[in-house]
């Protein structure tokens, strides 16, 4: 088992080790969207969709396209 820390809440997630690159994780304590990455050796989350190692959602595009689409289907307006 590999133990991970949520980059967000900084929960404890457990992944077995076989778990291959790109598997989605669901963070158990805020729900986050992550992404198991690798890079040589070193398997890493990331966001689930865009795949950066630094988890800021509000700071990158694609996430932010993705979370207004979301709120204008929500409310309705699309």
């Amino acid at each position: 088992m590999t133990n991970f820390k949520c980059p967000i809440c900084e929960t404890k997630i457990t992944v077995e080790d076989s778990a291959p690159k790109g598997q989605r994780i669901t963070c158990p304590n805020c729900y986050a969207q992550l992404a198991i990455q690798q890079v040589k050796d070193k398997k890493f989350l990331a966001c689930a969709i865009c795949k950066e190692a630094v988890f800021e959602p509000d700071n990158c595009e694609e996430c932010e396209r993705r979370r207004e689409r979301k709120k204008l289907i929500n409310d309705g307006e699309l």
